[in-house]
């Protein structure tokens, strides 16, 4: 790995504890939520909080930069499709490594859907993106599903260990994934993947308890940090929320103690 990419992948990945803990807010091109209404305090809290890392698209970076600058790494979302798109699972490439850079990112981040109809479409793109990332020292994310379209369970352990394969043996850095619902499937995932793992969020849980018990099971079976967004932006107070995430993340701790953080004034 080149110098620009370790240099870079520090400042998401915290060099003491070798975790992160990031926090995406790209989710405006999928529908409305009202958090997202006023992205700087929600900026501001996670960052008081103590995310290493913010995942955004080009807007909100340019809008709220003096938000994180300084304060974070930047992690820049090239991959797009809309909630009003016929196919949302088509995720087509809308930016580049050269705009990350002219933004100051710290990585790029990409997502395929294995199974897609057109699933090599968006592994050529992947392809040829993690070429570019490789010429400009760029570290690239991979954001890997499986298509609800083919199959019905989109948390089987054996979709996501393949699909979690292919984009680490195409190159990406990191990659960023859902949890399979239990330790075990989930470490057969992380043992399988060429690359370290974080920690997909996904929709909104009927309980911060039931985030806390998916990090920690995430954590202990091998993954080395988060990248939830609805989970805790949308939470009731999510300054605490990255508190006792990175409580369990960086520090191990159990979910008990990570509960007291939320319950703490």
């Amino acid at each position: 790995m080149c110098i620009g990419k370790k240099i870079r992948l520090s400042r998401i990945i915290e060099p003491y504890s070798k975790s992160a803990v990031i926090v995406p807010m790209d989710h405006g091109v999928e529908g409305y939520f009202e958090r997202l209404e006023n992205p700087e305090k929600i900026i501001s809290d996670v960052l008081e909080g103590g995310a290493n890392a913010l995942l955004l698209r080009r807007g909100i970076i340019k809008q709220m930069y003096k938000v994180f600058a300084g304060k974070a790494g930047l992690i820049l979302r090239v991959t797009c499709a809309t909630g009003l798109s016929s196919d949302p699972s088509y995720q087509k490439i809308v930016s580049s490594v050269e705009e990350a850079i002219r933004l100051g990112a710290d990585a790029v981040i990409a997502m395929v859907n294995v199974g897609h109809p057109k699933e090599d479409e968006m592994i050529h793109n992947f392809g040829i993106l993690s070429d570019e990332c490789d010429e400009w020292g760029m570290p690239l994310i991979g954001e890997v599903y499986p298509w609800e379209g083919k199959f019905k369970n989109v948390y089987d352990f054996d979709v996501i260990r393949q699909g979690v394969r292919v984009l680490s043996e195409e190159g990406a850095d990191l990659i960023k994934t859902s949890y399979t619902g239990d330790k075990k499937s989930f470490e057969k995932v992380v043992n399988y993947s060429l690359s370290p793992i974080i920690l997909a969020g996904g929709p909104k849980k009927d309980s911060l308890k039931d985030v806390l018990i998916m990090v920690k099971n995430a954590v202990d079976a091998g993954a080395i940090g988060i990248c939830i967004g609805r989970n805790i932006w949308q939470s009731k107070n999510p300054k605490k929320t990255v508190q006792a995430i990175a409580k369990i993340v960086r520090d191990r701790a159990s979910v008990e103690e990570a509960e007291k953080l939320l319950e703490s004034s």
